[in-house]
């Protein structure tokens, strides 16, 4: 389902790429249509083995009363029983520590998450990630979710099977968006947009890291209509031209702008 954006084709005509652009921008930050419109397809186990696990988004923790896993836990804080076996504790909220730095937060039913819940840990913040927080079923993070982010952005997200999957929409905590793409089995996927400092954006198809890393990423001025078209990694400029917005499209109701270089030199 598409989001709510006048498409008209003679207002359009009216308008400069940056409006359009900018109009578009508007309505995904003041709405979450963009979330609640774009329901995810179900995860498959393809998606789930792609990629380099260190790069994803996700809760692989499920039952901590199996085996390797609850030789895993160093502590369990918050347990009346004060013990550490978890299929002891039957409700009420605890945090459960383990020996690699993470830690789990929910209420517990025989070694499983129910209800709301966290992830906190080491491998998360290798990723730029303080926290996940969201509702498990069984132990497993499924529905809507949100990423706390480390630059202290927060990310509305799909969750499926305890990894991210579907539409991704990051704002500032005073309300400004940030980042706007698709996640596929807990990688950061398809084309993006990254807001960056002096009001500007990064735009392009991610790399297989999840980066914007690639021949054709571009730095979108704060006017949307021009940009610096060329090689970035991770986010870095390595060589670029000068470009402009010729016209625009959508994939998974994510606007992609054309660009036309400006000089060729």
């Amino acid at each position: 389902m598409a989001i709510a954006v006048e498409n008209d084709d003679n207002k359009n005509e009216q308008k400069s790429q940056g409006e359009i652009i900018r109009q578009w921008l508007t309505k995904i930050q003041k709405s979450l249509d963009f979330i609640y419109n774009n329901k995810p397809e179900e995860l498959s186990v393809e998606q789930v083995l792609s990629g380099d696990a260190k790069y994803k988004i996700f809760d692989p923790y499920s039952d901590l009363c199996s085996s390797p896993l609850k030789n895993r836990i160093f502590d369990i804080h918050g347990n009346r029983n004060k013990s550490n076996d978890l299929s002891k504790v039957c409700g009420g909220e605890c945090v459960v520590r383990l020996k690699s730095g993470e830690e789990l937060h929910g209420s517990w039913r025989e070694g499983r998450r129910v209800g709301h819940g966290s992830l906190y840990g080491p491998r998360l913040e290798k990723v730029g990630v303080k926290h996940l927080t969201g509702y498990y079923d069984d132990g497993v993070l499924n529905g809507q979710g949100k990423i706390y982010m480390a630059n202290s952005t927060i990310r509305d997200a799909w969750f499926s099977d305890g990894y991210c999957h579907g539409p991704c929409r990051g704002m500032t905590m005073d309300g400004r968006l940030d980042y706007v793409g698709w996640f596929k089995g807990g990688l950061a996927t398809g084309f993006s947009w990254q807001h960056v400092r002096g009001e500007g954006w990064l735009v392009g198809c991610l790399d297989n890291k999840g980066k914007f890393t690639g021949e054709e990423i571009a730095y979108l001025y704060p006017d949307l209509e021009t940009a610096i078209l060329g090689k970035f990694e991770d986010g870095v400029l390595i060589s670029g031209q000068p470009a402009r917005v010729v016209s625009n499209t959508f994939d998974k109701d994510v606007l992609v702008p054309k660009f036309e270089l400006t000089s060729e030199k």
